[in-house]
């Protein structure tokens, strides 16, 4: 059930943000490149930067090699010409990725050198690019891509300290966007770094240890 108040989505959001960087010591912000999280690290951004909290923002990007040119271009200038003072993470890994043009597989693998020959396009030269040869945490070829985040996220509060995980999403586009964050049946995983979920003019914000205690298959 959608529950309305007295703001507007955009002082709604302003006050969730706030309530990230003042309980956390990191706000990580997941960049698909799309309108949704590019409206949140903007958000985020501005919010950091206006009150000196720039050194607890960072974003990352997971890059499926096979996308929109102007994603890529978006994506790209957004991490070299833009946000800057903030840690950035460009993931370009051979994870296994969902795939919905085949009779034969369910997924396929991006960034596989062993099929380099047929890349979609070069991978990505920058000092933010994790690929197989730096990859800082234990990867393994063809882990499912929402495993790989969930162990970037892990790695990345590790050395960094505890962690706000905001992901855009719009309630309104789909239903499947709605029940992500609503159903009492979300398959949400226990993570050992804290996690945040926004949705239009809401965000619902649970600590690692409240998770813990609550029942696997309710949603929070």
């Amino acid at each position: 059930m959608k529950v309305y108040n007295n703001q507007n989505v955009y002082e709604a959001s302003i006050d969730r943000i706030k309530y990230m960087f003042d309980e956390f010591d990191n706000v990580l912000v997941a960049f698909s490149g799309g309108k949704d999280s590019g409206v949140l690290l903007n958000l985020c951004y501005d919010y950091a930067k206006k009150h000196n909290k720039l050194h607890k923002l960072s974003m990352y990007h997971l890059d499926y090699e096979a996308q929109y040119d102007y994603t890529t271009n978006f994506v790209t200038d957004c991490f070299l010409n833009n946000f800057q003072g903030i840690k950035k993470f460009w993931l370009c890994l051979p994870i296994a990725a969902q795939c919905a043009v085949s009779m034969y597989q369910d997924h396929w693998t991006p960034w596989d050198k062993d099929m380099i020959d047929i890349w979609a396009r070069k991978m990505p030269e920058n000092e933010y690019v994790i690929n197989e040869d730096n990859v800082p945490f234990e990867f393994k070829k063809d882990t499912l891509d929402y495993d790989l985040q969930d162990k970037f996220g892990k790695w990345f509060s590790s050395k960094y300290g505890s962690t706000a995980v905001a992901i855009g999403i719009r309630s309104n586009e789909s239903m499947n966007r709605y029940r992500t964050v609503n159903s009492r049946n979300n398959r949400m995983k226990k993570f050992k770094y804290e996690l945040c979920d926004m949705i239009r003019g809401k965000m619902n914000i649970m600590t690692s240890n409240e998770y813990k205690n609550k029942n696997e298959t309710e949603c929070y």
